[in-house]
């Protein structure tokens, strides 16, 4: 990670429309980290789609809360908003929308519910960059957004992620938590870590 990891950065926050963009070294990475930027961990749920690939599963398991499953709609294949509401608890936190092969979830249904059970949305825009849905592109609806550069996606570094926001307190929450807790990039040796972090630079 380093100067073209910035570049790259900055590229994909204005190829989006998104005010901060942080890169990370998966799309499952970039869940867990946005997950634990909004502080959900143990005890909590988290709902997402029964149709998605593991790895949405996996980055809420990772962050301490349990993944509560939901149907999908059999028509476009995203997450039903109706099967959302059934599945809503007084330990739901956050939903994870999946957008399946750059097919959106119904966001404006699904930011509509969160607002009146004030819940975190945390978008898996790993297979939907560039997507749109209306005029604004999908991961910048909710909280987060989270896309993927495996091999198979719409662009690919090998392996990577990048978690896009609008808002300044929880971005300021991100880096620390990609790279050991140092909250600019570090020196390798003298170095402050005032919060804990992980190693998930790209």
């Amino acid at each position: 990670e380093g100067p073209l990891t910035t570049e790259f950065e900055k590229q994909i926050a204005n190829l989006v429309g998104a005010k901060y963009a942080v890169a990370t070294t998966s799309g499952t990475a970039a869940i867990f980290l946005a997950l634990k930027a909004l502080g959900i961990g143990q005890g909590d749920e988290v709902i997402i789609p029964d149709l998605t690939f593991i790895a949405t599963a996996n980055a809420v398991e990772l962050s301490g809360a349990k993944p509560v499953l939901v149907d999908v709609n059999p028509v476009d294949l995203a997450i039903s908003v109706d099967a959302i509401k059934k599945a809503i608890t007084s330990k739901t936190k956050a939903i994870v929308p999946v957008h399946v092969t750059g097919r959106g979830a119904d966001m404006a249904a699904i930011l509509e519910l969160t607002k009146k059970h004030d819940l975190s949305v945390v978008e898996d825009a790993a297979e939907a960059l560039t997507s749109k849905q209306g005029n604004q592109y999908l991961g910048t609806f909710g909280d987060f957004g989270c896309f993927s550069f495996s091999a198979n996606k719409t662009i690919s570094t090998g392996q990577g992620g990048m978690i896009v926001t609008n808002n300044d307190e929880i971005f300021a929450k991100l880096r620390p938590l990609k790279d050991q807790g140092r909250p600019t990039r570090g020196t390798g040796g003298d170095d402050l870590h005032n919060t804990v972090g992980y190693n998930f630079r790209m």
